[in-house]
């Protein structure tokens, strides 16, 4: 009896576990968690800069990562009165072989992305802060409220999709 208690028992697991692989949903914005297949986790690393990191599995659209991190340095931007920040140092990468996850569980090999942005608040536009970056090309001065306006409704319509959908 007891073993046919654990075949059930893993029986049922396993075919939560394949379920969550078939029903593959981007990633959607809010902070890191274990199950949620991905997010966004920051720190501060002094007054007014912060590094932002976003993973996102590989249904998300190409480039999510790094416009959900962008999206989230402006949140944090906002939230202490800078009108402008900087990004000082970005790295976006594609991360082979990583585990993506699904709505339930990870539970599938594929692909998805990383992207890592440091950035410092900014009161005026034309304060001078010096770029970190080895590729003085990633760094890039934005206006806090228009990232928001620009990217919340693209960002949030995927969390409210992925609301819907389950």
């Amino acid at each position: 009896m007891r073993h046919r208690f654990v075949f059930l028992a893993c029986v049922l697991c396993s075919g939560i576990l394949l379920s969550g692989c078939g029903a593959f949903s981007g990633t959607p914005y809010g902070p890191l968690s274990l199950f949620g297949g991905g997010g966004y986790r920051d720190r501060e690393l002094g007054q007014g800069k912060w590094q932002v990191r976003f993973a996102a599995n590989v249904a998300s659209p190409r480039g999510f990562a790094g416009q959900a991190a962008l999206y989230r340095v402006a949140e944090l931007a906002d939230s202490q009165g800078f009108s402008y920040f900087k990004i000082v140092d970005r790295e976006d990468n594609d991360l082979h072989g990583a585990v993506a996850t699904s709505t339930s569980m990870s539970c599938c090999i594929s692909t998805g992305q990383l992207a890592v942005l440091t950035a410092v608040g900014m009161q005026a536009k034309d304060t001078h802060i010096p770029c970190e970056a080895q590729r003085p090309d990633v760094c890039a001065i934005y206006e806090t409220k228009r990232v928001l306006a620009d990217y919340g409704p693209s960002i949030h319509a995927k969390v409210i999709r992925r609301l819907l959908s389950e």
